[in-house]
């Protein structure tokens, strides 16, 4: 949680009665500790109706590659030497999450070679993508199964300057969702935490991040401005997710 620039305006510098001015503020602090992470799951897929065979995906060499999943979202720098916060659904997919998107993968290759699709027919992928999808999860495994953690900093350009991250704990599923992970970097800009407890409901709060964030290319400028809104605390929830 952001700190509450109403309950901690003077960390701030702000009027306390200029709750917009407060939440302008606490978004330009917090800001730079920012970072965008990306999660991909590759494995090779054995599909029990077709014998031992590996299947992956044909990489320009003629050679095969793994199918890969990739998950990309948000995390906040909470110590200058490279622990991030950020989402255990993000971080720490689980078993089943992986093999349903690995499955899409293999799906959507399947559709060419099996379902007569064109490859470039997208429609006609999905059709078979959407009929098929529940009997070819009765029949895969993954094999070689990997992850990679990759972080982004706001000052990037190219994607060949990524930290490579690893993955130092994650909050079991069902729990709160919540995972840290580690780079390697030295003053790294540090998030100010605040007490949850002191929230309302209707505060005033500020939201930094990455929705819906992807890349394709190895330009990333732009890309890794993350947005900054503000919106009203509408409820407190524990129970579920925690």
């Amino acid at each position: 949680a952001l700190v509450n620039p109403l309950t901690h305006a003077s960390a701030y510098g702000a009027s306390r009665a200029d709750a917009s001015a407060n939440l302008r503020q606490a978004g330009t602090i917090a800001k730079p500790s920012v970072v965008l992470v990306q999660v991909e799951e590759s494995a090779y897929v054995k599909d029990d109706r077709y014998g031992n065979t590996t299947y992956g995906q044909k990489n320009s060499s003629g050679g095969v590659d793994p199918f890969t999943a990739t998950y990309m979202g948000t995390g906040f720098f909470i110590s200058s030497d490279g622990y991030i916060v950020t989402a255990a659904h993000l971080a720490a997919p689980t078993a089943d999450e992986v093999l349903h998107d690995i499955n899409l993968q293999y799906l959507a290759a399947d559709a060419v070679i099996v379902g007569n699709c064109d490859a470039a027919d997208q429609t006609c992928i999905d059709a078979y993508t959407t009929q098929n999808q529940q009997d070819y999860l009765l029949h895969i495994t993954l094999l070689q199964e990997t992850t990679t953690i990759t972080v982004f900093t706001q000052n990037m350009t190219t994607a060949d300057q990524a930290l490579p991250g690893e993955l130092k704990s994650s909050s079991p599923t069902g729990q709160r969702d919540t995972a840290v992970i580690k780079v390697s970097t030295t003053n790294a800009p540090v998030l100010l935490m605040g007490d949850s407890s002191t929230v309302q409901d209707s505060d005033p709060i500020s939201i930094i991040g990455y929705p819906d964030t992807a890349f394709t290319s190895s330009n990333l400028q732009g890309t890794l401005i993350p947005t900054l809104t503000t919106g009203t605390v509408t409820a407190h929830k524990t129970g579920g997710g925690g």
